[in-house]
Parts: C-alpha cells; structure tokens; sequence
C-alpha cells in the first residue's frame, strides 16, 4: 500500500513540475522582465541589435501585448526585420484584432521579400474595420509610400518579372528540344512533314 503511495507521489510531483515548466516558458514575468532590463540597458549604450533581440526574447516569454509592441517597434526603427518580424508574430498571436500589428506584419513581411504574407496582411488590413475598403486603402497609402516601398514595389514586380519571362524561356526551349526528339531519341525534322 505504501509502496502504490510513493509512486503515486512521484507521479503527481512529476505532472505539477511538468505543467509549471511549460507554462513558465509561455508566461514567465521575471525571465521577460531580465530580457526588458538587458533590452534597456543595449538601447543606452547603443547596441541597437542587442535590445532588438533581449525585446524579442521578453515578449516571447511575456503575455504583454505592450511588450510584443515594443519589440516589434524597436526592431522595425532599427531595421532588424527578423526580430521585428518574430515580435510582430507573437503580438498578433495576443492580440488577434490589431490593426497596428497586422500593419507591422505586413511591413515587415514586405521587407524581407515575402510578397504573398505582405499582400494578405493588407488585404486584411483593408477589409477589416468600420471604414469602406477604398477609404480604408486610402488611408493605408501614407504607410505605403515611407521607406520608398513604391520604388522596391516596383524593383520586386520587375525582377518577379524578369524571372517568369526566363522561366518562359525555359520552357520554351524544352520544347523545342522535345520537338526534336522522337520516343527512341533520335532526331526528326519535323519541317519535311
């Protein structure tokens, strides 16, 4: 009897150590907090990619959506687009309906050339809310315009470009070789015919 004591025991030792542990790693306020002082500490002495990554790590660790909001700030201002990226993921993780987190989203996404997630966010982004879509693409146009977004737009659109005429051309000579060649391999003029 006290033998089936003992291991029911170590059993539900086992299972609160274990459900604590992975609760901590998902909300753990003393971690996030250590993570946000070595964050403050990096941005006074100017170590910009160092506080990008301990706000990361905070919110990653906090439930705070102001803390994911900072960490994807900071690392959006300073241009370190993974970590904001990172950040912003796990802002609108908490924070489902913000329209500023959908809008670093879909920065971000932009700037680290991943044009089908930019692409969805906007459009999230202009058929959510209360304002019809076209006001609300008008109003999205300012962010848009910053960082010179129109003239990458334009650079990815003519590279994307680019890539599918030589993907054409490609295709377009396999062909031709197809066109050449029989079942057996050997060659055949098909003009005689």
């Amino acid at each position: 009897m006290q033998e089936n004591c003992r291991w029911l025991s170590a059993i539900t030792l086992l299972m609160l150590a274990t459900l604590t542990s992975t609760s901590a790693v998902a909300d753990d306020p003393s971690a996030a907090s250590e993570h946000m002082l070595q964050a403050e500490m990096a941005l006074q002495n100017d170590e910009y990619l160092k506080a990008a990554i301990e706000y990361r790590k905070a919110a990653e660790l906090s439930s705070s959506v102001e803390v994911a909001r900072k960490a994807t700030r900071i690392g959006f201002t300073y241009k370190f687009n993974d970590e904001a990226l990172l950040a912003a993921k796990r802002w609108i993780k908490l924070d489902k309906d913000s329209d500023e987190a959908r809008l670093y989203l879909a920065q971000l996404y932009f700037r680290v050339d991943d044009l089908r997630n930019s692409k969805r966010q906007f459009e999230r982004l202009i058929k959510t809310g209360q304002q019809p879509p076209g006001d609300r693409l008008l109003s999205l146009v300012s962010y848009l315009g910053e960082e010179g977004m129109a003239k990458r737009a334009d650079k990815l659109r003519a590279r994307r470009e680019a890539d599918e005429a030589e993907r054409r051309e490609d295709m377009y000579q396999r062909h031709q070789r197809d066109m050449l060649l029989d079942d057996d391999g050997e060659h055949w003029d098909r003009a005689r015919y």
